[in-house]
C-alpha cells in the first residue's frame, strides 16, 4: 500500500527525552509509522516541529516526511479562519490551510490516508480516509470545561468541544474508517463508517524483576502535569488518598514523578520533577496509582507503562479495560485507599497481580498493534473495490 499519514504533531516516541513534551499523538502516529514502513511505502505530512534533530532523523529512515513550518502568527489566523467554517479552533491551528493543501495534493498518489486524530484533518481527500481519533476530542474538551483551570480556559474549552462534537460527525460523512482506543470514548464518536477499538502499543520492553529485588517506594503516581487530569490526579492522591493509606499504615512512602511535578504543592509525598526516564522510579515502587476520576482521559499510557515495569496497578476500572490489565479497580477516593492497602499488605498477591500484566503487555508490542491498525487501512481498500 501508498499510505499517507497526516500528523498535526511530529511522530516521534520520546524515549530518552522526557524532559520534551511529548504527546500520546505522537507516539501512537511513530508506533503505526515504525510497523506499517517496513512492509509499505509510507509518506507523513506534518505541521510539527520534531523535538531534536535524531527525532526527526528517526522518522526520516522510516518514511518520506514532509515537515512544513508554519509561524504562530499564522496558526492564529487559520485557527479563526476553522472557526468561521465552523471547524474547531484547534483544526486550524493544528493543520492550517497551506499544510493541508500539501496533504490533499500528496493523497492523490496514495491507496489511502490516515489522519492521526481530528485536529489534523481540514476535508475530504483523493483516497480513502481512516481517522484514528486517539480518543474523543469533543469528550476530553468538555471535561477540561468542567475542570479546574481558569474561568476563560474552560469558556475556551467548552466552545471548543461543541465545534469539535460538530466537526466529528461532518468528518464521519468522508472518512471510510475510524480508529479508537477504547470502548469508552467510542460512545461518544459517531457508530457510522465502523470504528475499530485499538489500544496504544507499548515501545519498551518489559522489566524482568531480578531476585531479590528491593522496591523502595510503596505508592507512586506519574504523569505530565502540565495535563490537566494528570494534575488533579496527583493533587487528589497527595492529599486525600495517601493520608487515608497512612491512617492504617503510617510508613507508607509515596512518590509523584513526572513533567513539571515541582510546580505543585503536593503534601507529605516525594517529587520527582522532569526526569529523564520514569521506568526506574516505576521499577522501584510497589503499586502505582491512576486515579482519574474524572471519567477517561485520552489513552491512559501511563498504565500500561506502570504494568510492563512491574508496579502493580490501582486504577479506575476504563483505564485498566482500555488494554485488559489485570488491576484492582477503584472508584472513590475511599476505595482507592482500601485497594492500596489490601496490595501493601498482601505480597503474593501483589507479586501475582504483576506476574499477570506481563503477557497482557506483550500483547500490546507495536508489532501486534500495528497488525491491527495495518488491517483496519486493508479493509478501507476492500471496501472501495
Amino acid at each position: 500500500m501508498r499510505i499517507l499519514v497526516v500528523s498535526a504533531r511530529f511522530p516521534e516516541h520520546g524515549r530518552g527525552n522526557r524532559t520534551a513534551r511529548i504527546r500520546g499523538d505522537q507516539i501512537r502516529a511513530f508506533t503505526h509509522i515504525s510497523y506499517l514502513a517496513d512492509r509499505h511505502s509510507v509518506t507523513v505530512i506534518t505541521s510539527g516541529k520534531p523535538s531534536s534533530n535524531a527525532a526527526a532523523t528517526e522518522l526520516r529512515k522510516m518514511a518520506a516526511v514532509r515537515q512544513i513550518d508554519v509561524s504562530d502568527t499564522r496558526r492564529v489566523v487559520s485557527g479563526l479562519r476553522a472557526a468561521a467554517m465552523g471547524q474547531p479552533i484547534q483544526t486550524g491551528w493544528s493543520m492550517p490551510g497551506e499544510v493541508w493543501e500539501v496533504a490533499q495534493g500528496q493523497a492523490r498518489g496514495m491507496d489511502v490516508a490516515l489522519a492521526m486524530t481530528a485536529r489534523s484533518v481540514r476535508g475530504p481527500l483523493s483516497c480513502p480516509l481512516v481517522v484514528d481519533h486517539v480518543d474523543a476530542l469533543s469528550w476530553s474538551l468538555a471535561a477540561r470545561s468542567r475542570g479546574t483551570e481558569p474561568v476563560p480556559v474552560r469558556w475556551l474549552m467548552a466552545l471548543e468541544s461543541r465545534l469539535m462534537a460538530s466537526w466529528e460527525r461532518r468528518l464521519a460523512q468522508f472518512s471510510v474508517r475510524q480508529i479508537v482506543t477504547s470502548a469508552e470514548h467510542a460512545e461518544f464518536l459517531p457508530s457510522s463508517p465502523p470504528i475499530a477499538i485499538i489500544p496504544a502499543a507499548w515501545l519498551g520492553s518489559v522489566f524482568r524483576e531480578p531476585r531479590n529485588h528491593a522496591r523502595g517506594y510503596d505508592v507512586i503516581v506519574t504523569g505530565d502535569m502540565r495535563y490537566p487530569p494528570s494534575r488533579e490526579a496527583a493533587l487528589i492522591f497527595a492529599r486525600e488518598i495517601v493520608p487515608r493509606i497512612r491512617a492504617r499504615q503510617p510508613s507508607t512512602t509515596a512518590i509523584v514523578v513526572g513533567r513539571s511535578a515541582a510546580t505543585l504543592t503536593l503534601p507529605s509525598v516525594d517529587v520527582a520533577s522532569d526526569v529523564p526516564d520514569i521506568s526506574p522510579y516505576l521499577q522501584n515502587a510497589r503499586v502505582a496509582v491512576v486515579p482519574l476520576l474524572r471519567g477517561p482521559a485520552g489513552s491512559p499510557y501511563k498504565v500500561i507503562e506502570a504494568a510492563a515495569n512491574g508496579a502493580a496497578l490501582v486504577t479506575v476500572a476504563w483505564a485498566a479495560d482500555c488494554f485488559g490489565l489485570p488491576a484492582r479497580r477503584a472508584n472513590t477516593i475511599d476505595e482507592f485507599a482500601k485497594e492500596i492497602v489490601s496490595l501493601l499488605e498482601d505480597e503474593p498477591l501483589r507479586r501475582k497481580l504483576v506476574a499477570d500484566a506481563i503477557p497482557v503487555v506483550e500483547r500490546h508490542s507495536i508489532w501486534a498493534i500495528g497488525e491491527r491498525v495495518e488491517a483496519v487501512l486493508l479493509e478501507s481498500l476492500r471496501d472501495q473495490s
